[in-house]
């Protein structure tokens, strides 16, 4: 119980902008700030800014991580168009390889300019490996 309070306590001090649901797989029971957060959380355009989403459509839009990496793209623009990829286009071992690339070799990632589309690049990560178990979790009444 100290773990989803701890975890609550941080997602409403970091503008909802940790990872959750790799954490909330053995909670048996979800408190309502992190039922209200997954709730909001249904698919990948929810993790885009209303601008990003709407650029979403004029964005030269490759097919997979491998074709936006092909590109000679710096880096904003790589984690711009990494996150506006579709579902069925992103593998998740490229997309965890690639994160760990740039965490790994930048280590102020996470202070710089960058770090929203970091940031985001990890939670939709966490989305779609783990968003799929959290069905059958039961929600605080």
């Amino acid at each position: 119980m100290q773990f989803t309070k701890t975890l609550c306590i941080e997602l409403s001090r970091t503008s909802r902008s940790l990872p959750v649901f790799k954490y909330i797989q053995d909670i048996d029971k979800l408190p309502y700030t992190i039922e209200d957060y997954i709730d909001k959380k249904t698919d990948l355009d929810s993790f885009l800014s209303e601008n990003l989403k709407r650029q979403k459509k004029w964005i030269g839009k490759p097919k997979t991580i491998s074709e936006v990496l092909a590109q000679d793209l710096n880096l904003r623009n790589q984690l711009l168009s990494i996150a506006v990829l579709d579902e069925t286009q992103i593998n998740l071992d490229e997309l965890k390889s690639y994160l760990l690339d740039i965490i790994n070799n930048n280590e102020d990632i996470f202070d710089d300019k960058h770090s929203t589309g970091i940031k985001r690049l990890i939670k939709i990560y966490d989305f779609l490996k783990y968003n799929k178990k959290t069905e059958a979790y039961p929600k605080a009444t």
